[in-house]
């Protein structure tokens, strides 16, 4: 539906040692009923997944431990990633299926170069194409 949890067990991508995430560390999320942007502490997880919660999980961050954070997570493989109007270094994220937008913005020109270039990193990899030109069915605007 709208934002699914993590799950805390043992998922098919879950039980794999995780590699360093591609990029982490906090974004402006802006809220869907007040439009109050918030800051939000995101990863990008194995598999292609966005998951951000109100704040990291500590020590070692597994999926398990964003679960406990009961963190949202966002499927990019099949996403639109496009500039978002009226607000400096912010994005929206819009799911395939048109039933989900999710509204960031970085805090630096720097964080918002890493989270593009991430972004399209693992979309990559999920698809198994390379870089911005393979069709994934997700777009970087």
């Amino acid at each position: 539906q709208m934002s699914e949890e993590v799950p805390a067990g043992g998922g098919n991508a879950l039980e794999a040692p995780a590699a360093p995430p591609a990029a982490e560390g906090y974004l402006q999320k802006r809220s869907r009923i007040l439009h109050r942007w918030e800051r939000v502490y995101c990863r990008l997880l194995d598999g292609g997944r966005l998951a951000y919660a109100s704040e990291p999980p500590n020590g070692e961050s597994t999926a398990s431990d964003w679960a406990v954070k009961r963190a949202k997570c966002l499927q990019l493989s099949a996403c639109t990633i496009r500039p978002l109007a009226g607000r400096e270094r912010a994005f929206e994220i819009l799911t395939g299926d048109g039933r989900q937008t999710v509204a960031l913005s970085a805090e630096s020109d720097e964080d918002l170069d890493m989270w593009m270039s991430a972004f399209l990193v693992a979309r990559a990899e999920r698809r198994g194409g390379s870089g911005a030109n393979s069709n994934t069915g997700c777009s970087v605007q």
